[in-house]
């Protein structure tokens, strides 16, 4: 049994461990420790970045009960050291703990339970058992949640026996058997989770929902927490800016800028193709006079180019 030290101290991003088992495969090779700082892919997170013994390592999964660890290159040493790149570790506890929130959220505000979550490498989702939502509602759950972020609530761990879990206020009652592991973001939301988490709320930085769609008869919202909203306001206000400027308007007047761009398209497009009917009508005109005689008939034979 790997001892599972992303679950001891989510913020360690190194440890020294030794290999109990070790396959080939090919350009690869297939590791199990004894420790690890490696999440591994599951339950909607993906695995830690990082390397072992400064070789790259391409992914980590659960086999059998098992943590693999899979290496590019050949490690044959019995004590490796692990390192986890920490940009990431901070980006997932981020995303993970701001899906918690977010949820959460949606519960009060909306009655909305979350089905599903998936961290994405630039956003992440979480699918909703409602049939639709609207902007002013979403604001809402958005305000809720950074109210959450803001007064820092603390964020604690602790494992459960299977009989314990009746005396506790789970958000989702999780199907499996033995211990479980239970995340609790203050008296706010508490739920069944084995992801790396931040220590407080205040950690996961600002929640932002980006988008939504239906999905059947689910929604399905986006959103990004922390240094993926930094990243994507700096990038909307870089594209604002620089449309504000093609405009020669300020950002807030926009909408009016763009508004009459569009009115003002239309009305060429109409010109435009009133000036191909009169073109046409011209020119079939003069090609009429120039048919070649057959019969009680006249035959045309043109290209018109540039028409309909």
């Amino acid at each position: 049994m790997t001892r599972k030290l992303y679950w001891e101290d989510p913020h360690l991003t190194r440890c020294e461990a030794r290999v109990i088992e070790r396959v080939q495969d090919g350009g690869q090779v297939r590791i199990v420790l004894d420790a690890t700082v490696f999440y591994p892919e599951s339950g909607g997170q993906p695995a830690d970045r990082g390397t072992i013994n400064d070789m790259p390592v391409d992914t980590v999964i659960m086999e059998g009960g098992r943590i693999v660890h899979i290496v590019d290159g050949d490690v044959q040493e019995d004590t490796v050291v692990c390192a986890v790149d920490p940009r990431v570790r901070r980006d997932h506890m981020q995303q993970h703990t701001g899906q918690h929130i977010l949820s959460q959220a949606f519960e009060r505000v909306l009655g909305a339970e979350t089905v599903s979550f998936h961290l994405g490498s630039e956003a992440s989702t979480i699918d909703l058992d409602v049939a639709g939502l609207e902007r002013e509602a979403v604001a809402g759950v958005e305000e809720v949640a950074n109210a959450v972020v803001l007064a820092d609530v603390p964020v604690g761990v602790r494992e459960y026996d299977a009989g314990e879990l009746g005396n506790v206020a789970l958000r989702r009652v999780p199907e499996v058997d033995g211990p479980v592991r239970v995340v609790s973001i203050g008296d706010y939301d508490v739920c069944a989770c084995g992801g790396t988490h931040v220590r407080a709320a205040g950690e996961v930085g600002a929640i932002h929902v980006s988008r939504w769609e239906r999905r059947r008869d689910q929604m399905r919202v986006e959103f990004l927490c922390g240094c993926r909203a930094l990243r994507d306001y700096r990038r909307q206000g870089a594209i604002l800016q620089g449309l504000a400027a093609r405009f020669s308007v300020g950002v807030a007047d926009l909408p009016d800028a763009v508004a009459r761009l569009v009115e003002s398209d239309a009305e060429a497009r109409r010109q435009v193709q009133g000036l191909r009917q009169r073109l046409l009508d011209l020119e079939l005109e003069r090609l009429r006079g120039e048919g070649e005689p057959v019969g009680g008939w006249r035959l045309v034979a043109a290209v018109l180019d540039g028409l309909d």
